[in-house]
């Protein structure tokens, strides 16, 4: 169901006073642009940044730079969903840092203990 919006003010006869208006709005809408325009820059440099950690990340694996990668999609996510648009989707990276659980033993290996030699003295 939509949501019913009240009936607009009816546009005042006076050239005037529409100038003003169109002036006012044209003015609003420039704000919203530059608004927009900052958020992308914002989105763009975290994703740069993102990419740059994953680069320095190849080769070794550093818990410190995990958890700025870490850091940074969260906030690049939440800046995504504040815009309204979907957060990118899951990397091989972000997915494997995520499932970091240990699987346990194979049942036939589970609680067998054995000796492979004698002690002598």
């Amino acid at each position: 169901m939509a949501a019913s919006r009240p009936p607009p003010d009816p546009l005042p006869d006076d050239v005037e006073a529409l100038k003003r208006m169109v002036e006012r709005l044209s003015g609003e809408v420039r704000a919203l642009e530059v608004a927009a325009d900052v958020r992308s820059l914002l989105i763009e440099n975290l994703q740069i940044q993102i990419a740059a950690l994953r680069r320095a990340m190849y080769g070794r694996k550093s818990e410190k730079m995990e958890q700025e990668v870490g850091q940074l999609e969260l906030k690049l996510e939440e800046v995504l969903l504040d815009k309204g648009e979907d957060p990118p989707p899951q990397t091989p990276e972000t997915i494997e840092r995520t499932q970091r659980t240990r699987k346990p033993l194979p049942e036939h290996l589970c609680g067998q203990w054995h000796r492979t030699g004698t002690r002598t003295q």
